[in-house]
């Protein structure tokens, strides 16, 4: 079994949060940022998991957030990838320099892809952070 999560440490309003692929159900579970509680529960139980993280350098609440991500992944044992955001938004072609016409088009692109699936603003770069992790980080 394979399950590929994508993390976006997003804190804004409405915040990032996490975007999980299971190949094996090929199902795709997305949860908005909660508390560092309720996000231990959603990955204690990906064992096999493959994880990407964007990677963040400011501002601070941002890093700090991340910086949270990343404690609970090493706490669950779960191996885990930063990808720069150029980096993977690269994969997906020609983006907008402006911040929300790009946020626009990363949602159109993950809609395209999974097309079953109800995916608000705030979570499609993080499920286009797992498909990215399946297509391209862990390969």
């Amino acid at each position: 079994m394979r399950v590929w999560i994508g993390i976006d440490p997003g804190c804004g309003d409405p915040p990032g949060g996490i975007a999980i692929i299971d190949d094996l159900v090929l199902g795709v579970e997305l949860y908005p940022w909660e508390t560092a509680k309720a996000m231990w529960e959603r990955l204690r139980d990906c064992c096999s998991s493959f994880v990407v993280i964007e990677q963040v350098t400011r501002p601070r609440k941002l890093v700090d957030n991340a910086g949270v991500w990343k404690g609970l992944l090493t706490a669950a044992g779960i191996p885990f990838k930063e990808v720069a955001p150029k980096t993977w938004q690269k994969h997906y072609g020609q983006l907008p320099a402006d911040r929300k016409l790009r946020k626009q088009r990363l949602l159109e692109i993950a809609q395209q892809r999974y097309p079953d699936v109800a995916i608000p603003l705030n979570l499609a770069d993080a499920l286009l952070l797992a498909d990215y992790a399946r297509e391209v980080a862990w390969r």
